[in-house]
């Protein structure tokens, strides 16, 4: 089984600060973004593409972690607007 990365946009929830910790106390690899900084043709700078991978974040980035090849990515409705 593929370890879990994590990919969480700064600033979005008050809780990241414990979520982060937590992730640390569990030795996850985790990155912080920020939506303008994403792009999903250049998101193997983060994590390499095809790894497990989840994010936590807005729609917005959520829609763009979609377009990667990360799996699975982002959970959420694809249809949201």
């Amino acid at each position: 089984m593929k370890p879990v990365n994590w990919l969480i946009e700064k600033g979005v929830f008050d809780t990241d600060a414990a979520l982060l910790a937590e992730l640390e106390k569990q030795n996850c690899a985790y990155r912080e973004v920020r939506y303008l900084d994403f792009q999903p043709r250049t998101a193997s700078s983060y994590f390499p593409n095809h790894d497990c991978v989840l994010f936590r974040g807005s729609l917005g980035l959520g829609r763009d972690v979609l377009r990667t090849s990360w799996i699975p990515g982002a959970y959420m409705d694809r249809v949201a607007t």
